[in-house]
């Protein structure tokens, strides 16, 4: 039996038609859980040694037995783990020569044919690595994007964040193109049909890849849509926040030549969206401040049964010596978060040491506050 929200339960999920989802979340709620409802979770340390040095995570993937993680700012290198937190090499900026990364704008995974892409966005190139980290070949690509990711064979989705009238001669223009490496585009979506002239279109769209489906989220819109076989984006499920839900009459207006969103009444708004082959882990904004700052929840529910779960992530755990963090990426079975290993330290001393007890790996007691981040590797109960 699948509950909702309407039910007393605080997240539920149903089927609407043709296999679409609707994903009912109160957004009222904000209170931490007692306990992690007993999910599968581990902690693995991501070795430190001077090769790899992490400074931030901008973005992480999980491919078959390797963590990808992207540091654009401080090590500005593309570092490759085993799953097991081993080093196995790293892809860094190193300069303006032709074989050369000037700086890392995105990447993302051919899984096909076990290659990585590296977009660099000042040279107007994708540069393309094996998984051993040996550059093959470099790519022209004339589009200016933001984000891209891997579809399947030789097309990808690229997320145009910002388009400008002015620069496209006031051609109407998709924020989100369907196309081949060399970014010409077979599909458009999202397609912009009105504007003001001298401005710039801004929008925050989202991506994920799990494997097997890519899921792709947009600002003020509670739909979750992914790609079919037809290279069509359709809508795979939609996010109900009841009463506290997005307002349709939100203000647009020009601020600096920019167009911007206002709404001063509060509402939640969907973040991103990720997927194994069972399940949903949503991040969303609560509509509720906290001594003055937005609350960033995340909602975890298997898309075949209403017993998810939603939580505020934390660096506190629960009396079991379990505590999870935002999902930022997933595969087709696990989703994946990680923590400071500074916070994570913290987090156990503060607390009776309850994690090392729950988790008593001699690689997690040797953890020190200045080593790189913690993996957090999370199966949902119940999934097979």
């Amino acid at each position: 039996m699948i509950n909702s929200c309407k039910d007393g339960a605080n997240i539920g999920i149903v089927e609407v038609e043709n296999g679409s989802k609707l994903i009912s979340i109160d957004a009222s709620w904000f209170e931490p859980p007692k306990d992690f409802q007993g999910q599968d979770v581990q902690y693995i340390p991501l070795e430190t040694n001077s090769q790899a040095l992490i400074g931030t995570i901008d973005e992480l993937k999980v491919v078959d037995d390797l963590v990808f993680v992207l540091d654009k700012n401080v090590a500005k290198a593309l570092l490759i783990y085993r799953i097991d937190g081993s080093f196995v090499n790293k892809i860094a900026a190193s300069g303006q020569g032709p074989e050369e990364v000037n700086r890392i704008n995105d990447f993302t995974i051919n899984r096909e044919e076990e290659e990585i892409l590296i977009s660099d966005l000042g040279k107007r190139r994708i540069y393309v690595y094996n998984f051993a980290g040996d550059l093959l070949r470099v790519e022209r690509n004339d589009l200016w994007y933001t984000s891209l990711e891997w579809i399947n064979k030789g097309l990808f989705l690229y997320y145009l964040s910002h388009y400008s009238v002015d620069e496209n001669n006031g051609d109407i223009g998709p924020l989100v193109v369907l196309g081949g490496i060399d970014g010409r585009a077979s599909d458009e979506y999202f397609k912009i049909d009105s504007r003001q002239a001298n401005m710039t279109i801004v929008e925050r769209f989202h991506l994920s890849h799990n494997g097997q489906e890519v899921l792709f989220t947009k600002k003020f819109d509670e739909n979750i849509y992914s790609m079919n076989k037809n290279s069509e984006l359709v809508s795979v499920a939609k996010v109900d926040f009841g009463h506290l839900g997005i307002e349709k009459d939100y203000r647009e207006l020009k601020v600096n030549n920019y167009r911007v969103f206002e709404n001063e009444s509060p509402f939640a708004q969907l973040r991103n969206a990720y997927s194994t082959s069972s399940s949903y882990a949503l991040g969303y904004t609560n509509p509720v401040k906290m001594n003055g700052l937005q609350i960033h929840m995340q909602a975890i529910i298997p898309k075949n049964k209403g017993e998810g779960f939603l939580y505020i992530p934390t660096n506190k755990p629960d009396s079991t010596g379990v505590m999870l963090p935002s999902i930022i990426a997933s595969d087709d079975k696990y989703f994946y978060g990680f923590y400071d290993a500074d916070e994570f330290i913290a987090a156990n001393d503060e607390n009776e040491e309850v994690i090392l007890k729950k988790y008593p790996l001699q690689k997690l007691q040797k953890v020190n506050e200045t080593d790189n981040p913690i993996l957090v590797k999370i199966k949902v109960r119940d999934e097979k």
